[in-house]
């Protein structure tokens, strides 16, 4: 949603400096095309599929995503891992090529891999399966663009993409991107009016790029010295990023600067209530800020809280620190100790409190005192500059005048400060004046305070109380309404304003440019305020299962949607708003156990859009069988289990570790949906037993995994001998079938058969196959361990996946040993038949 205001300053300045010669060029089109490359290696040869073999394929490439996904999450990632991760993704779509969740896997895995050749493949190939993707079809585009060897070359490059013509066909998002683009080149050059031109296009195409606003900020904000066009830029640079900090300090340091309480006041609501969402420390700068903002609206006792919150938030650090430090003090002892108050927090709460002339004043100034006696102490001790020490003494003479009637202090830290540094004759004559305001003597106060008014306001302030004390109230009004006007951002104006206030019985707009600020932060969109306290008012998530109940082994979809329920556009980009990743939580309960079993969270990219429209919605499916819900499942199918999954977005780490939605975020959990086990009766078994030897040809693979996970397990010892036969009769019916499977059903049930208590007959069978897959599944999951002979033969072959997918097995073996340790794979320990 742009900001009428900010579009209208930059097409001014972008007719400015010869930028409107550039528009009347004439652009050509340029028809780009990116050749795909062909993969380094060749992958596992093609094996017919149809029926059953197809369904089995889509089975495989699950795991092999999910097993190049577990390795890429180990926190001791190595290079061997991520060649490793290559092959598992390579080996998946070398079986369904057409498999757009193994595409972007295989770009991922690129990236680490430094693969440029599977990353422009991948690309491609995602831009086939997946039109609607904006950020692969950016990706292309700028690839492309890169591959021209000068950057005149691409200059012209980017000139011709952006044609009306290429505009309308590549939409306003993704042409400001490369617009931004073009400008960051153009500025790398020295061209600056080009970098001005682009950056402009950029913001005014698409106002939601965040990162174009923020450098038109900077870059505009640099030609013009107007306050009122640098909050216009702020305002617009707000507005692409609700979520950005950092711009609204700005903007309530520009606001506050220029007297515009009231706009400043409601940005600073908004960033106090984002850091607090953020769990972000405001400095005591700003807490300062925020705390004069306030007072100088009015309202004096949230002013005082907030210097109060801040201090006691202070005071809690200083005995934390001490307890570490000094970990033999007594408990009573540390809770004793007084902690020294921050100066600056001290001022504030001390300048408020000085304006009712009350007992409370007179104990907030000692206080301050107090703060500037330890500060100077501190200072003494690590021999700083003599200048800033002086300084400090003269910032104790000051406050000592100013907020009390302490003479002899302020005489003190005059005469300390002297004979550090000299004082100035206008300093000397300032601090006259004020001794001789305290002292009573008024007439010579204004003698001496009046002459240096004009360029002093300190000067100009002990002018008007000693005016007051004259009863001269008019000529002292009109020297408080100065001071505020020269020093509106200053703790010294805002007393000014309230002392004004005093007297004139109200509150004044302090000049025009302030009056106009607080206009224009009045023209943003409620919505912004509201979008702090409830962030479902901007984005909304949703998780929901496909199904409500999933059989064994099948694919297990969720759809994961994001809306945006608000009339603005928002960026998804690692920037903000919308942070381009969901993290789940899935949770699975097997029927067999009394517990669910909680498992590391699934980050789930989500970038691809460039921005969510108004009431757009982004609506992904994610099989979590590719995840480490997958291993859980196909280690326990006989069971079955109940599972959940919760999921949040906009998500920041709290200083536990812990997750939690930060600004804008939100959250989301599904209902509970069953992934359906067996009943293994003997019934079961004798009928799957028959199936399985009738045909194999066309018979259920499934239906085989299960009755090879119930052969594999130990038999019951209250086993009845028709049960005994049944599973001896299963068994040699699951050894019997493997031999006649194809080879990508035969490395499916490596994958998915209990590792350690998978029939010998069938281990040998799958080391004398010749088959890839089925030697990756079997190194993958059924090895014996670290001596098995198929681990030396793969190392010592001339295969370089098998052996790449080996030297990943010896990198991180360790005490890691049996196959059930490998990325993927659950020990199969807990089903009983």
């Amino acid at each position: 949603m742009a900001n009428p205001h900010t579009l209208q300053i930059i097409y001014r300045m972008m007719k400015t400096r010869g930028f409107d010669r550039f528009m009347r060029h004439g652009m050509k089109i340029v028809f780009l095309s990116i050749w795909a490359l062909a993969l380094s290696r060749l992958l596992t040869p093609a094996v017919a599929q149809t029926g059953e073999t197809d369904r089995v394929a889509g089975l495989l490439a699950s795991d092999l995503i999910r097993s190049a996904f577990m390795v890429l999450q180990d926190e001791t990632l190595t290079v061997e891992m991520i060649e490793a991760s290559v092959v598992l993704v390579e080996e998946a779509l070398a079986i369904q090529p057409n498999n757009a969740d193994g595409w972007r896997m295989m770009l991922r895995v690129a990236s680490s891999a430094d693969r440029d050749d599977l990353r422009l493949q991948a690309m491609r190939i995602l831009s086939r399966l997946d039109p609607e993707d904006e950020v692969v079809r950016l990706m292309r585009l700028t690839e492309a663009i890169e591959r021209f060897q000068t950057v005149e070359l691409r200059i012209d490059a980017y000139r011709r993409m952006l044609s009306s013509r290429n505009r309308r066909h590549l939409g306003d998002a993704t042409v400001s991107r490369l617009a931004l683009d073009l400008a960051l080149l153009s500025e790398r050059m020295g061209d600056l009016e080009a970098f001005g031109k682009w950056i402009g296009e950029a913001t005014i195409l698409d106002p939601s790029n965040h990162r174009a606003a923020a450098l038109a900020t900077g870059f505009f904000s640099s030609q013009s010295k107007d306050p009122y066009a640098r909050a216009e830029l702020l305002c617009n640079q707000l507005l692409s990023d609700p979520t950005d900090l950092v711009v609204q300090v700005q903007l309530v340091e520009l606001l506050f600067s220029r007297g515009a309480y009231e706009a400043a006041e409601r940005i600073g609501n908004l960033l106090q209530q984002g850091a607090d969402i953020e769990g972000l420390w405001l400095d005591n700068d700003m807490v300062a800020d925020l705390a004069s903002i306030q007072w100088a609206r009015g309202q004096t006792e949230a002013a005082l809280e907030m210097v109060s919150e801040r201090q006691a938030e202070l005071d809690q650090v200083y005995r934390q620190q001490l307890e570490e430090d000094q970990t033999d003090l007594l408990a009573n002892q540390q809770a004793s100790l007084e902690p020294p108050k921050e100066p600056l927090l001290a001022t504030i709460s001390a300048a408020i409190r000085s304006r009712s002339g009350s007992h409370q004043a007179r104990m907030s100034f000692t206080g301050v005192q107090e703060a500037y006696r330890f500060a100077i102490a501190e200072a003494q001790s690590s021999q700083i500059d003599n200048a800033e020490l002086a300084q400090l003494h003269l910032m104790l003479a000051w406050i000592s005048l100013w907020l009390s009637e302490d003479v002899q202090q302020a005489a003190q830290s005059i005469r300390n400060a002297d004979e550090l540094l000299s004082l100035t004759d206008e300093a000397r004559r300032r601090f006259e004046g004020w001794i001789a305001l305290r002292s009573g003597d008024f007439e010579g106060a204004v003698g001496m305070l009046q002459p240096i008014a004009e360029q002093d306001p300190a000067a100009r302030l002990g002018l008007a109380l000693a005016l007051v004390k004259q009863n001269q109230i008019r000529k002292s009004a009109l020297n408080f309404l100065i001071v505020a006007r020269e020093q509106p951002g200053t703790l010294m104006g805002v007393w000014a304003v309230d002392y004004l206030a005093e007297i004139l019985g109200r509150r004044l707009a302090l000049s025009d440019i302030a009056g106009r600020l607080n206009e224009l932060i009045d023209t943003l969109p409620e919505s912004l305020d509201r979008f702090v306290n409830d962030p479902t008012l901007a984005l909304s998530l949703r998780i929901r299962p496909e199904k409500r109940i999933y059989d064994a082994f099948e694919p297990v979809i969720v759809e994961v949607e994001i809306l945006n329920n608000s009339n603005f556009s928002f960026a998804v980009d690692t920037e903000g708003p919308v942070q381009p990743h969901v993290v789940l939580f899935p949770s699975v309960k097997l029927v067999s156990e009394r517990q669910s079993s909680p498992l590391d969270p699934i980050v789930l990219d989500i970038d691809r859009v460039l921005r969510l429209n108004p009431r757009q919605r982004l609506i992904l499916r994610v099989d979590l069988r590719q995840h480490n819900v997958g291993a859980v499942l196909n280690s326990h199918p006989l069971s079955g289990a109940n599972v959940t999954v919760s999921g949040m977005i906009n998500f920041h780490v709290r200083s536990d570790g812990a997750l939690e939605p930060g600004l804008l975020g939100t959250s989301a959990v599904t209902p509970i949906f069953r992934i359906n086990g067996v009943r293994t009766t003997d019934s079961w078994i004798e009928r799957t037993t028959n199936l399985v030897n009738r045909d194999m040809a066309s018979v259920d693979r499934v239906s085989l995994a299960l009755l090879g996970h119930l052969a594999a397990l130990p038999l019951s010892v209250d086993a009845s001998p028709v049960r005994a036969q049944l599973i001896e009769a299963a068994k040699a019916s699951v050894i019997s079938s493997f031999s006649n499977l194809d080879p990508i059903s035969q490395a499916w049930l490596l994958a998915v058969l209990p590792a350690g208590r998978v029939e010998e007959p069938i281990l040998n069978m799958a080391r004398k196959s010749s088959h890839r897959l089925v030697k990756l599944m079997y190194l993958l999951f059924q090895r014996t361990d670290l001596n098995d002979p198929m681990l030396d033969a793969a190392l010592r072959g001339d295969d370089q996946a098998i052996r790449t997918i080996a030297n990943m097995i010896l990198s991180t073996a360790e005490d890691d040993v049996m196959a059930g340790a490998v990325p993927g794979v659950v020990p199969d320990d807990r089903e009983d038949r």
